[in-house]
């Protein structure tokens, strides 16, 4: 049961790298580089990521510190500048019911989930450190970030956006003008939404290829041989898994991805834990005891 559960969650690790890879190309496809190939651009998307890889968890967290607050800064530098540019003050008015406000809600619970991914890490994590106190403070950003975004946009096309229109966000900043002449403001955005789209597709990247590692049963501390081959299946998945942005955003739905994501993100994680719970409570003490730090190790 353990080698299925472990396989279940190498191929959604596989398949989450290959569509953030898909996602994170189609912005340039889209407004910056419309005559470049697919193939080559997820090709170097992922080469990015397989150099950072080989560094290991360390160069993950580094390439965090240095880019996140790059992120978050071009976000409050956006919001603020496309001020000038509201034409609609959202009413603060309730005009659902509530099952339909919680429904919407319950649209974004599987983008909450992954992050299942921190599970993963954590035992490459010295216990004492600040890990889970980050983590949380990080979903508080992350959900004060997701309200601005979510506000602004409405606030400059209206409550109907017509859903077709690709990279909200990205179409919003692309109207900042600074003394009607200076535009291009964009850059900061595309800046941080490159760098952290990179560490999104690099973390289970390297999740994948951790995991394969150890479900296979590797006595080599070294992963290294099994980033070449993994990279190909995720360029394969991104290449040929959609055939166009719209479908990738239909795969995103609830009704989709969705259907996948909330019994692997919460309900396999609430099974383990209670056959842990289980295996404790009814195992017998002298077995318990028996175990030693040598053994265990």
């Amino acid at each position: 049961m353990g080698k299925l559960i472990g396989l279940i969650y190498i191929t959604v690790s596989i398949m989450l790298a290959a569509t953030f890879t898909r996602d994170f190309v189609e912005l340039f496809l889209n407004f910056i580089f419309p005559y470049v190939p697919l193939t080559i651009l997820v090709l170097l998307t992922l080469a990015t990521s397989a150099c950072i890889i080989r560094i290991g968890l360390v160069g993950i967290g580094r390439l965090a510190e240095l880019l996140v607050p790059l992120l978050v800064g071009a976000i409050i530098i956006g919001v603020i500048l496309s001020i000038d540019n509201v034409n609609y003050i959202p009413a603060i008015t309730l005009q659902q019911s509530w099952s339909a406000l919680l429904t919407d809600a319950l649209a974004h619970v599987p983008y909450l989930g992954l992050v299942m991914a921190w599970l993963f890490l954590y035992p490459f994590i010295p216990q004492q450190s600040q890990t889970p106190k980050t983590m949380y403070v990080s979903l508080l950003i992350v959900g004060l970030a997701l309200i601005l975004v979510s506000s602004i946009i409405v606030a400059v096309y209206g409550p109907f956006i017509p859903p077709h229109l690709n990279y909200q966000f990205y179409s919003t900043i692309r109207l900042i003008e600074i003394g009607s002449f200076l535009r291009g403001v964009e850059i900061l955005f595309l800046m941080g939404w490159t760098s952290t789209s990179i560490m999104a597709i690099t973390l289970f990247y390297f999740i994948a290829v951790v995991s394969v590692h150890q479900w296979l049963g590797f006595k080599l501390h070294d992963e290294r041989p099994l980033i070449i081959p993994l990279g190909i299946i995720c360029a394969a998945g991104a290449i040929f898994g959609f055939d166009c942005y719209e479908h990738l955003r239909s795969f995103y739905s609830l009704e989709n991805f969705g259907r996948l994501a909330l019994p692997i993100e919460f309900g396999l994680p609430l099974f383990l834990l209670l056959v842990s719970y289980f295996k404790e409570r009814f195992t017998p003490v002298d077995s318990l005891h028996a175990h030693t730090p040598a053994k265990d190790s």
